[in-house]
């Protein structure tokens, strides 16, 4: 059954949820701005011989192939552990209101069809009409 404590508990999930995603932007475009203009050495990611390669165009990998498995994302969690380690946090905090979400609303809210998110409105107001009902008897 759904109940208000499990629609605030799921609220606050996603209010920590945006406030990571913020810090996580926040941090990602500062060091990017940073890396204006900074050459770093990496592996060439074909031959694996030392390259010069400006920062910034390591980010600009990241941000297309992902925080992991490739040499932009390999060189910039040694230099920056912080940044990475919090998108390891989001990833398990996405993770779990998944598993939230299956387990108190029976399905994941992000599929939610239009008919279902009907019927879940018309289940809340039905239910907090209830009990406007009774504190006026």
């Amino acid at each position: 059954m759904l109940t208000e404590e499990i629609i605030n508990e799921h609220a606050a999930l996603y209010e920590e949820l945006s406030s990571l995603k913020e810090l996580q932007s926040e941090d990602i475009l500062t060091l990017r701005a940073r890396a204006e203009g900074t050459m770093v050495t990496v592996p060439d990611s074909e031959t694996g011989e030392p390259t010069e390669v400006e920062e910034k165009q390591l980010w600009i990998e990241v941000f297309h192939l992902g925080m992991e498995g490739n040499r932009a994302a390999d060189f910039l969690t040694e230099k920056y552990p912080e940044v990475f380690a919090r998108e390891l946090k989001l990833r398990d905090l996405k993770k779990h209101i998944e598993e939230y979400e299956v387990e108190h609303f029976g399905f994941l809210l992000k599929n939610m069809t239009p008919p279902k998110m009907l019927e879940i409105l018309s289940m809340l107001i039905d239910k907090k009409l209830k009990e406007v009902k009774k504190t006026h008897e």
